[in-house]
């Protein structure tokens, strides 16, 4: 056994690094919208409603 894999056992890195992120995500702007209250940004190119084949 290597001496960075006993580091990285020993001190649990990978479970530090994944709970750094979903605390990190936690508090970044949620990315969704309230869709029927709010709309999101219309292209100038949309000419129309997009139809079925």
């Amino acid at each position: 056994m290597n001496l960075s894999r006993i580091f990285r056992t020993i001190f649990l890195v990978e479970f530090i690094f994944g709970l750094y992120l979903a605390i990190k995500e936690l508090f970044r702007k949620s990315k969704t919208i309230n869709y029927p209250f709010e709309k999101g940004p219309i292209s100038p190119r949309m000419r129309g409603e997009i139809l079925g084949l």
